[in-house]
């Protein structure tokens, strides 16, 4: 059962836990431009997105049309 809660209601993320909502490897997010990466803060040693996968996919994605 999955215990997370749901995107929507969140105020930041762990990077894992982002990447695995935006469905890319840890690897990817590391080598995301500077321009392109989503905004986060560092609270003492720890890395938190604030920005949420769903903002950064508008960000950042562009629209497919077939």
């Amino acid at each position: 059962m999955d215990t997370t809660t749901p995107t929507h209601d969140r105020a930041g993320w762990r990077i894992r836990d982002w990447c695995r909502a935006v469905s890319i490897a840890r690897s990817t997010y590391y080598t995301v431009d500077a321009d392109a990466a989503p905004t986060s803060v560092i609270v003492g040693r720890m890395h938190i997105i604030t920005e949420s996968p769903a903002e950064w996919l508008r960000r950042v994605g562009r629209e497919v049309r077939r």
